[in-house]
């Protein structure tokens, strides 16, 4: 699997681990308005039908506020949301708006086996079936040919899935593309492809496929979703005549899945320059159809060689995760076109500072916000001014409890920001920033600093050119877990030890017993 992407590179090492996945959209967002000086909080709301708590966050710059709930702003009117999520009445909208969508019909779950054959043959087969309310690709099924085939697929969704409403409609043939549309501009696409592994003509499936889950699951959008072995993957490898043990030709591409789905093991290709003019301008006629919807997510499938195009669905809380971490491609910049279309004024802004690039932890919100700890939680205001940014090596004697309270009291008063590891109880790095004047007062105090519990024998500095997390940052460091895994191992080998001789010592003074008493 070649590095063959371009990710925006104000987000490469800003992106919190904690903020992976899910969180990718919501974080990307709010740091893209908080870096530009726009005021930031987080408060939650409770969602019945999950029954937890959702987050939602603000952005304000003193007069004009927006608030989000994952992408979807709360300039998205109620009733844009309630068409996208109604997959019937949102083609009624964009047929009354003529845009083109594929001919379909909606019915309940009550309704006769032969009527529903007999709507499929009036669309005429292959058609495609799908929950009203559907999300995620979930209950999908395409290019049922057969009236059998689409009354065991309508069974499954009844039975299995629980659907109560179901879409018939043609099924379409082209390439799978989602563009994300903001106000009357199409901002990115990417093309979805199904899970699949390239040949390289020398190693088998399994092997292609455990090389590519390596990479795929440390890519902030696709953290820890491999593509996963099922039923399905063997069934497409059989019709192919080949199994996990098969070594198919360089560059040969084996499709291992026929859904196209990210979610299911399918890759996001950066697409925008695919697409013509009279494609994008089909997406954004398809977000102004439905009235109060600024922006959405537009599923559309294109037929370039008969160059026509027809959308499918809408989202109007479509991730963004996969647009700005696609596998091939260069990522659009959706959070600054996001921001750009609220905040106008920032524009010709930009950061308020470009050295250090800041940004703020996600933990907090997570733990504070997302379980209730508290309504609202507002984020320091971005940092101003000139920094000296630097790697700090300490060298002494730690112990940790004591060096966090003492390296927290510090933090505040020179007003650092950064982060703190121990990397052995006797070597503890900061990545700090700070204007000059505390800096050099930060760097004097550990010059002086000889104490009882505290002792910096000396320390080294370095330049660092990384992103700085605003406030005092305590980091798990590897290598001190490492060491204290080595610690009690051996604790663990001692006492097992002991425990043996004791067991021994017993023996000896039992047989020592009775040879006494046999005398």
């Amino acid at each position: 699997m070649e590095d063959n992407y371009k990710w925006l590179p104000q987000l490469e090492n800003s992106i919190p681990k904690s903020a992976y996945g899910y969180g990718v959209s919501i974080y990307s967002i709010a740091l893209e308005g908080w870096r530009r000086g726009l005021q930031l909080s987080f408060s939650n709301l409770y969602h019945k039908g999950s029954q937890k708590y959702v987050l939602k966050y603000t952005l304000s710059d003193g007069n004009n506020s927006v608030s989000f709930r994952h992408t979807r702003s709360s300039k998205v009117s109620t009733k844009a949301v309630n068409i996208c999520v109604d997959k019937d009445l949102t083609k009624q909208y964009l047929k009354k708006a003529g845009v083109p969508t594929p001919e379909g019909k909606a019915f309940d779950k009550g309704t006769d086996f032969t009527e529903l054959n007999k709507i499929a043959h009036e669309i005429g087969y292959p058609v495609t079936i799908k929950p009203v309310d559907g999300k995620g690709g979930k209950g999908v099924f395409g290019n049922i040919n057969s009236d059998h085939d689409l009354n065991e697929s309508i069974k499954y969704l009844i039975e299995d899935l629980g659907s109560e409403n179901i879409i018939i409609e043609k099924y379409i043939t082209g390439e799978d593309y989602r563009v994300f549309v903001v106000g009357e501009k199409a901002v990115g696409a990417f093309r979805r492809l199904p899970a699949n592994v390239v040949g390289n003509g020398t190693d088998t499936i399994e092997k292609l496929l455990a090389d590519k889950n390596a990479k795929r699951v440390e890519i902030p959008g696709m953290y820890k979703k491999p593509i996963t072995i099922t039923r399905e993957v063997h069934k497409m490898l059989r019709s192919k005549g080949y199994t996990m043990k098969s070594v198919p030709s360089k560059g040969e591409f084996v499709a291992l899945k026929t859904k196209n789905n990210v979610s299911s093991g399918g890759d996001p290709i950066e697409a925008s320059h695919e697409l013509t003019e009279e494609m994008k301008n089909i997406a954004v006629n398809a977000v102004k159809a439905v009235p109060g919807l600024v922006q959405a997510g537009v599923d559309l499938i294109v037929n370039h060689d008969e160059n026509y195009g027809v959308v499918l669905e809408m989202n109007s809380k479509p991730s963004i995760r996969n647009h700005l971490y696609p596998m091939i491609g260069e990522a659009p910049d959706i959070p600054k076109e996001l921001i750009d279309y609220y905040f106008p004024e920032t524009i010709n802004k930009g950061y308020v500072s470009d050295k250090p690039l800041f940004y703020f932890e996600y933990d907090p919100v997570k733990q504070l916000v997302l379980e209730n700890n508290v309504k609202e939680l507002l984020i320091s205001n971005h940092p101003t001014g000139a920094f000296i940014v630097k790697k700090i090596h300490l060298l002494g004697s730690f112990k940790e409890d004591i060096t966090i309270n003492w390296l927290k009291k510090l933090f505040n008063r020179y007003k650092l920001h950064g982060s703190v590891e121990f990397l052995k109880t006797t070597s503890v790095e900061l990545k700090i920033t700070a204007n000059e004047e505390n800096y050099n007062e930060f760097i004097m105090e550990l010059t002086n600093k000889k104490s009882k519990n505290i002792i910096v024998e000396s320390f080294e500095i370095e330049d660092y050119n990384e992103p700085i997390s605003i406030g005092f940052n305590l980091k798990e460091s590897k290598a001190l877990v490492k060491e204290n895994k080595n610690l009690k191992k051996q604790l663990e080998k001692n006492r097992k030890e002991l425990n043996k001789l004791k067991q021994q010592y017993s023996k000896k003074r039992i047989l020592k017993f009775l040879k006494i008493n046999k005398e």
